[in-house]
């Protein structure tokens, strides 16, 4: 194959990313953000909770192996990247299995927004609770790290 069409291959490839990542952000920043009691009149509600059912037991399932492995200190050690965490959804997922650090990365600077809003209520309320954890918040488009 040529090198000036796997360069022209390789140019259009890197421009439709960027198009795309843009895409995907405006989508994010432009979602409206509902109260949780609107959630539950969503037409996939049922979809949502499998999902979430799902994530919740592979974290514990691995995050239990990690700290068989490591031993009884890995709490102190613990340290996850959440790549697209969106509005933070999985925050308490995070919290229940106890990790100390956390990085979210998200390409929505509305989504990642929310997700600090939630962390920073999820910490005042939760203030006595000796789950809790740090978290690092990026905006960043991960596909392209």
């Amino acid at each position: 194959m040529d090198i000036f069409l796997v360069r022209e291959i390789v140019t259009i490839a890197i421009m439709c990313s960027s198009i795309t990542s843009n895409v995907i952000k405006r989508h994010y920043d432009n979602i409206k953000i509902e109260k949780i009691e609107c959630r539950f009149n969503s037409p996939i509600l049922n979809l949502r909770n499998f999902n979430n059912f799902v994530k919740n037991s592979i974290l514990t399932i691995y995050l239990d192996k990690l700290k068989l492995i490591a031993g009884e200190n890995i709490k102190t050690k613990l340290t996850s990247l959440d790549i697209g965490c969106g509005k933070g959804g999985d925050l308490f997922k995070w919290r229940k299995n106890g990790i100390t650090h956390l990085v979210c990365a998200d390409i929505s600077k509305k989504s990642l927004d929310e997700c600090v809003r939630r962390y920073n209520k999820m910490t005042i309320n939760d203030n006595k609770c000796d789950e809790q954890f740090d978290v690092e918040f990026i905006r960043l488009d991960c596909s392209r790290v």
